[in-house]
């Protein structure tokens, strides 16, 4: 008699990660005039010192003769600021961002029985769906300008240059895209969808894409790259920090510049798929717990069983999932990249 066999039950690695599959550049700014782009100039950052007030709320019981004390005197600063020169209106954020291909194979991986469970699994959505939903919402954050942030927002027109490696070049008018809603498919995209989504089903061996984003905001006004998160230090002798400034802005050799986490989190700001977009109508970057920190929010709390590590646990060990939208949400996950190892069971 035959003896029958056991199928060994797949379970997540304990080592287990991802290198992302979009890869930006840090984004340089300069300046230009929108009638007259022959040339253009790197916008330098420069230090000013102010005097200003202070306006921070008070602490505490309130007594007069403190505040009169603390809040009369002036509020002296030094901070980095960030303009355009007197014969510059526009602004231009140049970066560059490679996609790269092998996403069906983890980069590292303890466990190969996984490991073909994984491939399997990222071969079956690449068949049912062919990476065009998550291809043509990258598509639309690059075209929008959606990288500018703030300096979006300020902006009266905006016009995106896209080159594809060495070949064709793509112009978009920025505005007309909205952040928040990837419902509406626009045809002028397809060419830089269909060039994103060659290269991560693998059919090209990786992608470089070129990006120039020109928004006109006016002469001489602010321009506002990353500002640097600098932890404060304290002396244990003298009572004063060893950063002094108030704002430090991010910049190479003087440049004024976009940090590439930035610019990533923008092309990545696809999650409309999340429980309670139907109410909120913001679009989310991808994050495995859908989370916001400029608004302290989750809104893929692992209580409610779409948080990126339940629905993956389930798609990567031959489960199925009922939504289409979270097969793209693990496998946007996927492409953001990072370490997922489960716990050993010893």
């Amino acid at each position: 008699m035959a003896k029958s066999t056991v199928e060994k039950k797949v379970t997540i690695p304990t080592v287990l990660s991802f290198d992302r599959k979009l890869s930006p550049s840090a984004g340089y700014f300069y300046g230009t005039k929108w009638f007259d782009r022959i040339n253009k100039d790197p916008i330098m950052i420069t230090e000013i010192a102010t005097r200003g007030v202070d306006s921070t709320r008070p602490k505490g019981a309130l007594n007069s003769s403190a505040f009169d004390a603390n809040y009369k005197k002036p509020n002296l600063q030094t901070a980095d600021a960030c303009f355009l020169t007197d014969d510059q209106d526009t602004v231009i954020l140049t970066f560059t961002l490679k996609v790269v291909s092998g996403l069906a194979t983890p980069s590292n991986c303890n466990d190969s029985d996984f490991a073909i469970s994984y491939s399997q699994m990222v071969e079956k959505y690449s068949e049912e769906f062919g990476f065009k939903e998550l291809a043509r919402r990258y598509a639309q954050n690059i075209a929008s300008g959606r990288a500018l942030f703030r300096n979006r927002t300020l902006a009266e027109k905006i016009e995106v240059k896209v080159q594809i490696s060495d070949r064709e070049q793509f112009t978009f008018d920025g505005s007309k895209y909205p952040l928040h809603d990837f419902s509406q498919h626009f045809e002028e995209l397809k060419p830089l969808a269909d060039a994103i989504e060659l290269a991560l089903k693998g059919d090209v061996n990786n992608l470089l894409l070129t990006v120039d984003t020109y928004a006109y905001i006016g002469l001489q006004q602010p321009v506002y790259p990353s500002q640097e998160m600098m932890q404060k230090k304290k002396n244990d002798n003298v009572k004063t920090d060893v950063y002094p400034k108030t704002k430090v802005l991010y910049s190479v050799n003087g440049v004024a510049g976009l940090h590439y986490q930035k610019i990533g989190n923008a092309i990545r700001t696809i999650d409309t798929w999340y429980p309670d977009y139907e109410s909120k109508k913001i679009a989310l970057p991808i994050e495995v717990f859908g989370t916001v920190t400029h608004t302290s929010s989750v809104h893929r709390h692992p209580s409610t069983k779409c948080d990126f590590y339940t629905l993956f646990d389930k798609l990567a060990t031959s489960e199925d999932l009922k939504n289409e939208s979270d097969k793209h949400y693990v496998i946007a996950c996927l492409i953001r990249g990072g370490v997922f190892g489960g716990k050993s069971e010893d």
